[in-house]
Formats: structure tokens, C-alpha cells, sequence
């Protein structure tokens, strides 16, 4: 679940994760009925996205700007990689806790007013909410697969005929 508190919006996507320690990164978004939101994919500093309903396609240096299509707030994805693997967020500004079985429950930037927190594990399925004063995002994680082979085209996105390229 999105809040984007910015615009007044709430919004149910779905959201499929694709990762590879130490960084390479694909999501893809889609509406409950199956339309095509967004999709980036991230491998070092490099990024490629597509907004299929814009006909937009990003290739270039990692960029904040991708979740501003959803958000109104231009998130770092390398966030991602700690809420992913389960693990304190270790950059700058960032300070973090950890509950009584060493699971990290909390990380806070007060800076960039950015919060992440972990509630409700049970085996593999977890929540974790993001907040912030522009918006609220809340990631429920049903299962985690660890792969050690993706496709070589996992972490990069070919321009689609017809697309406009940003």
C-alpha cells in the first residue's frame, strides 16, 4: 500500500523484487488487475526504468526520480537492498535498532525525515512500513527466495518500440 500524502492519494500495487547482493536490483509494479505500472532494474551505478502508461524509458546513472512516479518523493533505491536482505541501513545519517532476537526493527534519517520499520515476522513473511512526511509506503513480503542465477537480462531494461527516452 502508497500513501502519497503530497497529492491525497492511496493506491494497492503490487510489487515483485529481484535482487542480487551486492547490487544489482530489478522491481516491477503492476495494479491488482495486472496493468503495468513501472519497472526499473539497477546493476552497480546504472539504471534502466520504463513507465509503460507514459511511454517513458530511463538508461543512465542511478537516479532518486523513479519512485516519483508513485510517491511524489524521490526515494533512494539502494534502500531497497537493506529492507530486501533484512538488514540495518549503514549510510550516512542513518541510525538503527535492533529487537531482543538481533532482528533490526528500526532505522531512522532524521535529516531526509525518512523512517523504516520492521513489524510482524513470521518465517518468511514480514512487513515494513516507509514513512515520511510526503508519503507512507507499506511493503508486506509473503516469501523470500534466495537465487544465485538470474537471466542476464534480469538487471536491465531494453527500450521498448514507441518509447520515449528521458
Amino acid at each position: 500500500m502508497i500513501k502519497d500524502k503530497k497529492n491525497s492519494k492511496t493506491y494497492l500495487v503490487n510489487i515483485d523484487f529481484y535482487s542480487q547482493k551486492p547490487n544489482s536490483l530489478r522491481v516491477d509494479v503492476t495494479t491488482p488487475i495486472g496493468i503495468h505500472v513501472i519497472s526499473l532494474a539497477q546493476h552497480e551505478k546504472k539504471m534502466t526504468y520504463i513507465i509503460p502508461q507514459k511511454k517513458l524509458y530511463y538508461k543512465g546513472a542511478l537516479s532518486n526520480q523513479v519512485f516519483t512516479e508513485l510517491i511524489s518523493y524521490p526515494l533512494d533505491t539502494n534502500l531497497m537492498f537493506d529492507i530486501l536482505f533484512d538488514q540495518a541501513i549503514v549510510k550516512k545519517g542513518w541510525s538503527c535498532q535492533k529487537d531482543l532476537k538481533g532482528f533490526v526493527e528500526k532505522c531512522e534519517n532524521k535529516n531526509q525525515q525518512l523512517k523504516v520499520e520492521w513489524f510482524q515476522r513470521k518465517g518468511k513473511e514480514r512487513t515494513v512500513e516507509i514513512t515520511h512526511p510526503f508519503f507512507e509506503m507499506q511493503l508486506q513480503f509473503h516469501n523470500f527466495d534466495s537465487m544465485n542465477s538470474f537471466k542476464e537480462k534480469t538487471f536491465e531494461i531494453s527500450k521498448p518500440v514507441g518509447f520515449k527516452q528521458m
